[in-house]
């Protein structure tokens, strides 16, 4: 640019909103300001206060002094970011004083203008350099912005100290100051300044437009829901779609079905996070059933509890005599209080996969090879029933003999166990039981939360039914 001289229209790339109008052009002034309006006015070279009643209004001086790009430095331009917190960025850099004395000056301003999307100014001083004493009023700096009519705001006035290294300055509008200091300036409809609030932040339940969209606790489909019980999540799983960074605990949530909202406990890290974990609420975690005191479950040599490695047989079993039996748990989510036969139902009825980390266990141990499920008369099977009474076999083959009514365990005796997940590739076999891991498949979606647990015992031994961490994982 040469000395006094105004630039063409520079498009800005969006609409800059300055006292009250929308900008999309901005037009730079040799002299250290910028305006709006297009008009032609004089050069202006000699700062003045602002405010002052002059043709010259609607502009923000980033260093106006009586400079003279014509003799050195450079200024350049660029549009920074994206929508909507792009940043246009004006940049002088090393343009020298005008030379009121004998020769050129050697003095030079560093200064850069950042006008940002969403009316924020800046102004960032790398270096100005002091000028001479006997120098007047053209080299003293105004920093500042001014609008119609003459409203203004100032950081530096024409008759102070110019030298400034490393300085800076922020203007907005009065009535768009960050009060709640989240680093939202302006929000473009029903921003609460009195709370935490920044457009695109992530809606809570928590009585305000934490986003700045115009809505309160609204879009929890999408955005994080669950902090309160007037705006639940779907369940945990939406939850930390929403937001992985969500730490494990209580949360509510409704599972969109027309109930009322459930606290429930929700696993954020384990087995890629958004899980319901549930556990049994009695003293026993362990269903078993066995044909007697002394023709017990834990017959075998091996070891009944391998796959519940949390249990101990005198306090995890929760045991019944022979024959068929029908027992089940009651739940809870850690704390005090159990499910309500609803809240299950509606569980029950919203869930479909169990976690490969807490898989459902099944063991037998001394049916003789015997298939009941399979129409024999002896042997011992494991079922689960679902809400609509169906039931699964838990313990589809069969295990061979771990010894007499008296004299057990036969030496090299095992149970045999069945490891489920709703994932066909998780689901195993270890043990005694004729099969293949493979041969198991998935459990089904509808036994993830089981209505009742169900044992057959028809010879010596027995069956367990838990989940080998004592607690559950589903979804």
């Amino acid at each position: 640019m040469d000395d006094d001289e105004t630039s063409a229209a520079i498009p800005m790339g969006f609409d800059f909103p300055f006292a009250g109008t929308a900008f999309p052009d901005v037009y730079v002034r040799s002299n250290g300001f910028v305006n709006f309006d297009g008009a032609e006015h004089e050069t202006f070279a000699r700062p003045m206060h602002l405010g002052e009643d002059d043709d010259l209004n609607s502009f923000i001086a980033f260093w106006w002094s009586d400079l003279n790009p014509d003799d050195g430095g450079t200024i350049s331009y660029e549009t920074q970011g994206v929508t909507p917190d792009q940043v246009f960025v004006l940049d002088f850099t090393d343009v020298p004083f005008f030379e009121h004395g004998s020769g050129p000056t050697a003095e030079t301003v560093t200064v850069q203008l950042h006008l940002h999307e969403s009316g924020l100014i800046e102004v960032h001083v790398t270096q100005a350099d002091r000028q001479d004493p006997f120098l007047d009023s053209y080299q003293m700096p105004t920093v500042g912005v001014e609008s119609v009519p003459p409203h203004s705001a100032v950081a530096m006035a024409p008759d102070t100290d110019n030298t400034r290294t490393n300085w800076a300055a922020q203007f907005l509008p009065a009535d768009e100051l960050d009060k709640d200091g989240d680093g939202s300036l302006l929000c473009d409809t029903d921003c609460d300044d009195t709370h935490t609030a920044t457009p695109g932040a992530l809606e809570i339940c928590d009585g305000s437009d934490n986003d700045c969209n115009g809505s309160v606790d609204d879009g929890f489909a999408s955005e994080v829901a669950g902090h309160g019980e007037d705006c639940p999540a779907l369940d945990c799983a939406a939850i930390y779609a929403a937001d992985n960074a969500s730490p494990d605990g209580l949360y509510w949530v409704d599972f969109d079905d027309g109930g009322d909202s459930m606290r429930v406990w929700c696993d954020m890290t384990t087995d890629g996070g958004g899980w319901m974990k549930l556990q049994p609420y009695d003293v026993g975690r362990i269903y078993a059933a066995e044909y007697s005191d002394s023709n017990p479950a834990y017959k075998c040599e091996d070891d009944l509890l391998t796959y519940y490695p949390f249990a101990g047989l005198e306090t995890d079993l929760v045991i019944t005599d022979g024959g068929t039996s029908w027992g089940g748990f009651y739940f809870s989510f850690g704390t005090y209080d159990t499910l309500t036969d609803g809240e299950e139902d509606r569980i029950q009825t919203h869930v479909t996969q169990l976690s490969s980390a807490s898989r459902l266990v099944a063991s037998t141990a001394d049916d003789d090879n015997y298939d009941l499920a399979g129409g024999s008369s002896n042997g011992h099977e494991a079922w689960i029933e679902d809400p609509a009474d169906n039931a699964f076999n838990l313990s589809p083959g069969t295990n061979g003999n771990c010894g007499g009514s008296t004299g057990w365990p036969a030496a090299g005796s095992q149970s045999a166990f069945y490891l489920w997940s709703t994932t066909a590739a998780d689901s195993e076999v270890a043990g005694i039981t004729g099969l293949t891991s493979g041969d198991l498949g998935a459990l089904p979606a509808a036994y993830v939360l089981p209505d009742e647990f169900v044992a057959e015992i028809e010879t010596g031994g027995g069956v367990t039914i838990g989940w080998e961490e004592g607690w559950f994982l589903i979804q």
